[in-house]
């Protein structure tokens, strides 16, 4: 299920799509109990939602996103996977200037580990009943 992009609803001044689409989705009779939000305006729109429909998290609902930081300006720091965005700039340089040396070579698919970071937006995994 994907967010829109777009946040205000076209011909609906204030309203803004994506709560709106996250509401409907926690308020499905198969609502999730996990989240993973793209970035962190895709999270924020998830607990606006959450916070709406009087979901706690992360008791009721765990969220996590893809971000190179935790943002804790709002009033919950979201679990976040750090995404690592400056060691994939430097392989891909590194990538372009071995194809520039050697263009008829094949290269190797290379591998950024990412980072979990911390923050308190997850509960352990705990399967339905």
């Amino acid at each position: 299920f994907l967010l829109p992009k777009a946040w205000q609803a076209v011909g609906s001044p204030g309203m803004d799509q994506r709560v709106e689409a996250a509401r409907l989705l926690l308020t499905r009779d198969d609502r999730p109990t996990a989240v993973l939000a793209y970035e962190l305006t895709e999270a924020m729109a998830v607990v606006h939602a959450a916070h709406l429909l009087d979901l706690r998290i992360p008791q009721d609902l765990s969220i996590i996103q893809f971000h190179h930081w935790i943002d804790d300006r709002f009033f919950i720091p979201i679990q976040t996977i750090n995404n690592v965005m400056i060691e994939v700039g430097v392989e891909a340089v590194e990538m372009l200037l071995e194809k520039i040396a050697t263009p008829s070579s094949g290269l190797p698919a290379r591998v950024i580990p990412v980072e979990m970071m911390e923050g308190a937006t997850c509960m352990p995994f705990r399967a339905r009943m």
